[in-house]
């Protein structure tokens, strides 16, 4: 939390993970006769900042970079597990209101979760987290919420630039 400026009506947080793991698989896929082992690496680092200017609006963006290290296995490298250098969030939020009653608006790539995530989430467990570019708006009353949402989950290409898919929305 830095301060940007008097009065502390606007500040700056910076933030960052630096995460390694290492798998080792025995018997995959195993067939009679066949055997296949294999143990690889996953890194990612995340690096984040968080705008705001008084509470009301914000922008964040996160970019990630996500390898996988010597992964042998049938389908070698997988999105998965493989995106460098890539945007994982980047949106602009308003918002209105109090503790008791408020309202926002966001737009833009981000992370959406519902409930414990065994549907819509970000898969942390994967090296590459999940992503959605939509727009979103809420509000809440007396902790009562109403979410609402409108987008296309985020296609991991390792090569190129990640892109909401055209064919897919998440509404």
């Amino acid at each position: 939390h830095v301060a940007l400026g008097a009065g502390d009506r606007a500040w700056l947080t910076l933030g960052g993970q630096l995460r390694w793991r290492g798998e080792d698989v025995s018997h995959y896929l195993s067939t009679v006769g066949g055997d296949r082992t294999d143990d690889h690496g996953l890194a990612r680092v995340l690096l984040s900042a968080d705008l705001w200017v008084t509470s009301h609006a914000r922008l964040f963006v996160e970019g990630r970079d996500a390898y996988g290290y010597g992964r042998e296995l049938p389908g070698k490298r997988r999105t998965s597990d493989h995106d460098r250098w890539d945007l994982q969030n980047l949106f602009g939020e308003l918002r209105a209101g109090g503790p008791k009653a408020g309202a926002y608006v966001r737009a833009g790539r981000q992370e959406y979760m519902i409930g414990r995530e065994r549907i819509v989430g970000v898969a942390d467990w994967a090296n590459v987290r999940r992503g959605i570019d939509a727009a979103r708006a809420g509000v809440s009353v007396r902790g009562v919420a109403l979410d609402a949402i409108a987008g296309r989950p985020v296609q991991v290409r390792m090569g190129d630039a990640n892109h909401g898919d055209a064919n897919t929305t998440f509404r």
